[in-house]
């Protein structure tokens, strides 16, 4: 069962990341005496956010696999703090889908993030027949990695 404060903060994500993604892709435009404006830019199919525990970073996943931290007060980018198109799929639907961090981030630094990884030897083969998994191909991950204080993440951290 949902609890209503789950509801309004899943419903207040969804917001704010169509807005987010407006403002991306939005130059500076007047409408009827307010002014909409560009808060976070140079982002390209952004999948999913979530702030720090702390309200002073936000982590945004774009579809690619870059994995980007940026200041949660003034939104300027800090890092890229990982790249993972190196190591996924991202075909079609495949790709970075969500980022969240652990309850105990502020003490451990864990952010899951979920994606779908290249299957052995660095291939992504689509599967021929969707209800048919392939053992030997892509899989979909929820990996924990560890976001240091310097906003990167080490690929070894998985």
């Amino acid at each position: 069962m949902f609890t209503a404060k789950a509801i309004f903060q899943y419903v207040a994500r969804l917001v704010l990341l169509s807005r987010i993604t407006t403002y991306a892709k939005a130059q500076t435009v007047n409408l009827e005496g307010f002014e909409a404006v560009e808060m976070i830019g140079n982002l390209v199919d952004v999948t999913d956010f979530s702030w720090t525990p702390d309200g002073k970073r936000i982590v945004m996943v774009e579809k690619a696999g870059a994995i980007h931290v940026h200041d949660g007060v003034n939104f300027n980018r800090l890092s890229t703090a990982i790249d993972l198109s190196s190591v996924m799929c991202t075909e079609g639907e495949r790709g970075s889908m969500s980022v969240t961090m652990h309850p105990d981030f502020e003490q451990n630094g864990y952010i899951y993030i979920f994606y779908v990884r290249q299957a052995p030897g660095g291939s992504c083969p689509l599967p021929e027949d969707d209800r048919t998994p392939d053992p030997n191909g892509p899989t979909t991950r929820l990996s924990r990695f560890t976001l240091e204080a310097s906003n990167t993440i080490d690929l070894l951290s998985e």
